[in-house]
């Protein structure tokens, strides 16, 4: 079964084909440094985001540290109705992924278009490389199933 390292760089060359093929047919311009950085970010997170809900994995552990420094921030500083709401939605995923079982629903392709839409939204190439990740983990894994 390939470890967090695998699924990192495979997202990672999955991200760069993407950005690559897209550049060449001139769908997104040269990119700059921010970019790069992002793209980046986006194939290292989406390139095990389908593990989240495993105790041991590493975006679970960066998951969790994230999500509750969120909601600690909105408990203890002066923030809009909505940012409460959202770290007590973070407290609820964190508590929702102690249940949920590991290649479930997350490790199938719904999942991944579900948690890309707002990549898709704000800027679409974003959204593709995101995608083009996460198929690599769940190609990897042998999970490339549309529902479970």
């Amino acid at each position: 079964m390939p470890n967090n390292k695998t699924h990192v760089f495979f997202g990672l060359i999955a991200v760069a084909i993407s950005y690559l093929f897209l550049y060449l047919i001139k769908l997104i311009p040269y990119p700059s440094t921010t970019d790069i950085v992002v793209t980046a970010l986006i194939g290292y997170i989406f390139g095990q985001i389908c593990d989240v809900d495993c105790d041991v994995s590493v975006i679970n552990k960066i998951y969790n540290t994230c999500a509750g420094l969120f909601a600690a921030y909105t408990v203890f500083f002066d923030v809009s109705q909505n940012m409460k709401y959202a770290g007590g939605a973070a407290v609820l995923t964190i508590v929702a992924l102690e249940w949920i079982k590991h290649r479930g629903f997350m490790h199938t392709i719904s999942f991944l278009i579900f948690i890309t839409i707002p990549l898709w939204i704000s800027y679409w190439p974003y959204g593709l490389f995101a995608l083009a990740a996460g198929l690599t983990h769940l190609a990897l894994d042998g999970e490339l199933k549309f529902w479970r």
